[in-house]
């Protein structure tokens, strides 16, 4: 087993927690684990611990990493506190590590404006978009204390948004203070659950919950989590500009494995002929598919606005190949949904309920989507799909 650096050690700790704060937070919302344990979350950590060679600088470390998961890995336990103490320990960790890497990173400083009012939005679409209202009031009232920024991202902030396809896509930057005590990220944790049904109430087959940061992660910043065009394309929910000043450092590998990642999932999918069996499945197979340009252009060295990934990435692909990306373009501008029953999941939502609930209440069994479905995504389709993968695998590995 060869001998790894400190840094990529410091990268590996700082994305296993990254994943286990994002299942821990989202767990039981639709598409994601029911639970998470305190062993769930160790097992996660103690992996990076020892599944590659260390150097022996970081010996204390290590040994401080396992204390940590050897009080939790072999519990029995599902006490929430006991999560938000390990989290909490793991990221005081992870805070010394950085504070060793800064060196070579490159400062990038964002402002980033609030939603003025509901008058940038067309008139016809206020009643749709009232989730994103409710929401960023919810944000302003019950997450400040605990964040750093709630921001609004993708076409909903860019306004080229599509009614009943488009996600409520969000970006939630914890505070560092919020780790200070297991009761602070408990805390938190539940104001952070009760703003899901804002989610699904908006759209019941959104796929994913808030993607979460924490001001640890903006000292030592990795794009392949967000291109930093994504932030300067965002806009503030707590009503005020933000300003944030990101310490961009360099993650070509990861992003080259993220892809190497997105590459199997799609090449597997066409090998087993999976089709998507339902609307939820069907959107967010269309949804992976419209962000595989975005992620092979960081895999080829772009870091760019999702929009902006599929002209760069058109010019280096066949248009025989192509053309599944302009047939998910359309199925996305004809896609009609509609929501249901938006008084009674708007109470849902304001009243903190599982976002099951909302789901549940929202969700349009009836839609026209359900019979239009089968005819547009077949084998052929995802087959399509997976040669496009595999082309752009091509490029990337020239």
């Amino acid at each position: 087993m060869s001998l790894h650096s400190k840094t990529e050690f410091t990268a590996c700790l700082q994305r296993a927690l990254n994943e286990c704060l994002t299942l821990f937070l989202n767990a039981g919302a639709p598409g994601m684990q029911y639970y998470i344990t305190p062993a769930d979350l160790a097992h996660v950590i103690e992996k990076v611990v020892r599944t590659k060679r260390w150097p022996a600088t970081l010996e204390g470390v290590t040994e401080s990493l396992r204390a940590v998961c050897d009080k939790n890995i072999n519990s029995r336990s599902e006490s929430i506190t006991q999560s938000c103490g390990l989290l909490a320990e793991c990221y005081g960790i992870l805070e010394g590590l950085i504070s060793e890497e800064k060196n070579d990173t490159q400062s990038r400083i964002i402002k980033i404006d609030e939603i003025v009012s509901p008058s940038i939005y067309r008139d016809d679409d206020l009643a749709y978009l009232r989730p994103v209202f409710d929401f960023a009031s919810y944000a302003k009232r019950y997450l400040q204390l605990w964040t750093r920024a709630v921001l609004l991202h993708g076409s909903l902030a860019t306004l080229d948004y599509v009614n009943d396809y488009s996600d409520l896509d969000t970006v939630i930057i914890i505070a560092k203070q919020t780790f200070s005590s297991s009761s602070e990220l408990e805390l938190f944790r539940r104001a952070y659950r009760r703003s899901l049904g804002y989610l699904y109430w908006f759209d019941p087959l959104q796929h994913h919950g808030h993607i979460i940061l924490t001001e640890y992660d903006l000292s030592w910043y990795p794009e392949c989590i967000l291109p930093i065009a994504v932030f300067e394309n965002a806009r503030s929910l707590t009503g005020k500009q933000v300003k944030i000043d990101f310490l961009v450092r360099d993650s070509a590998n990861e992003c080259l494995n993220q892809f190497g990642r997105v590459v199997r999932v799609f090449k597997g999918r066409a090998t087993q002929s999976w089709v998507p069996k339902n609307p939820w499945t069907t959107k967010s197979f269309l949804s992976e598919l419209m962000l595989l340009p975005a992620i092979y252009c960081q895999a080829l060295g772009y870091q760019c606005y999702k929009k902006y990934s599929f002209e760069i990435a058109r010019k280096t692909i066949p248009q025989s190949i192509w053309k599944v990306v302009d047939e998910a373009t359309e199925i996305r501008q004809q896609w009609h949904y509609h929501r249901v029953n938006d008084s009674l999941s708007r109470t849902a939502a304001h009243l903190g309920l599982h976002p099951w609930i909302v789901k549940r209440l929202s969700t349009n069994r009836k839609s026209k989507v359900l019979s239009q479905l089968p005819m547009k995504i077949d084998r052929t389709f995802v087959q399509a799909a997976a040669n496009l993968a595999d082309c752009m695998l091509e490029q990337v590995e020239k």
